[in-house]
């Protein structure tokens, strides 16, 4: 039995059943549902509070996981806490010492709750953004040493020098968009009923066929470096990253983490916080590097995962309305920001690149 059909006061009697399999410091004196805050996932969570501190209770749905990664994934943020990442939440251990379980087609866990708030767009300084990107740095060493157990290995090894597997996931994705599913997507945008999702939609599509080409052959030039894989969270962004004043204080929601360069983290991070700010990218890197070195093939990997994500983000909209047919339980205000906000990345990114046409360089978010 799923929690869809499930009512809001069961929902909250199935999370305290969950509860009561962890030890006697985790059960709650209050329990309270965040509805939408698990995003565009379909996650529910719960904030916890008990007499000594607060957690965060989990809902994924069984679909998304794979019991094997997943207890792979714990174990490497339980590695990176214990080597000092305290903002990065490790999963707690259960009564039975599993820091996981399925009940009613979910996969449950409990984590430290974090302190903080995602709002560098609302107050963005140097300071903010050097303490970022220098815990990106230090997560990325701390990750460096981990060890996989043979049934983890798949998703969280390291290796001294190979070619991204991300690049070559990209350059496919682009692949399977080609002439005929554009046509076939503008025409399921032509028969839609929801105007305000559609012409944002149509401008992504727009965007993409006309700097399709170039990033393809980019890509299959990218995919020929040799760099230095590892686990990498691959989804560190902007919402993910909490502050008190000038302080991380929470690096939360790692669950994309595989690995991959760390070109991609520092591409998404730098790309979600700053844009096309190329002062600020500047002292983005500088403070990385001040802990965790870049070689020049990774440093043109950043430009890249950057420059290729701009472009394929917005079809993951359009991937999960007319493909997955997904809906949204994010509030329709929240929904239509972030479409819009890939909407203007786009349209950057095509100025850019017809400004490249015409014999300048204008990347996505920069100089290419």
């Amino acid at each position: 039995m799923s929690l869809e059909p499930l009512t809001r006061s069961t929902l909250d009697s199935v999370a305290r059943q969950i509860l009561a399999e962890y030890p006697a410091a985790c059960q709650p004196s209050r329990l309270d549902s965040l509805q939408s805050a698990g995003g565009f996932s379909g996650a529910r969570l719960w904030r916890v509070a008990t007499p000594g501190a607060f957690y965060c209770l989990r809902a994924t749905p069984a679909e998304q996981v794979d019991p094997r990664r997943l207890t792979g994934l714990h174990r490497l943020l339980s590695i990176v806490a214990g080597r000092g990442i305290e903002q990065c939440p490790a999963p707690l251990a259960r009564t039975d010492g599993t820091t996981h379980c399925r009940r009613h087609d979910c996969v449950w866990q409990l984590e430290r709750w974090m302190s903080g708030v995602a709002d560098f767009s609302q107050n963005p300084s140097s300071l903010r953004l050097q303490n970022a990107l220098s815990l990106l740095a230090r997560w990325h060493v701390a990750a460096r040493a981990f060890v996989p157990r043979p049934e983890e290995a798949a998703w969280f090894s390291s290796f001294d020098s190979q070619t991204s597997p991300g690049l070559g996931e990209r350059q496919a994705r682009l692949a399977r968009w080609d002439a005929a599913t554009c046509d076939q997507m503008h025409a399921a945008l032509q028969r839609d009923d929801w105007p305000e999702f559609d012409e944002p939609a149509t401008q992504i599509l727009q965007g993409f066929r006309r700097a399709a080409p170039r990033i393809e052959r980019e890509l299959e030039l990218g995919r020929r470096a040799t760099v230095p894989l590892q686990p990498c969270l691959r989804d560190v962004w902007h919402d993910h990253l909490l502050f008190c004043g000038d302080a991380v204080t929470g690096l939360i929601d790692a669950h994309a983490a595989r690995t991959e360069s760390v070109a991609t983290d520092l591409a998404r991070l730098l790309g979600s916080l700053v844009a096309d700010d190329r002062a600020a990218w500047d002292v983005g890197l500088a403070a990385y590097e001040n802990i965790r070195p870049l070689s020049l093939d990774e440093r043109g990997l950043v430009e890249l995962f950057d420059r290729s994500a701009v472009l394929l983000s917005g079809l993951t909209w359009l991937e999960w309305r007319f493909v997955e047919h997904r809906q949204f339980a994010q509030p329709q205000a929240g929904l239509m920001k972030c479409l819009t906000q890939e909407v203007r990345s786009c349209c950057a990114f095509c100025l850019g690149f017809e400004f490249l046409v015409s014999g300048f360089t204008l990347g996505a978010h920069g100089q290419t």
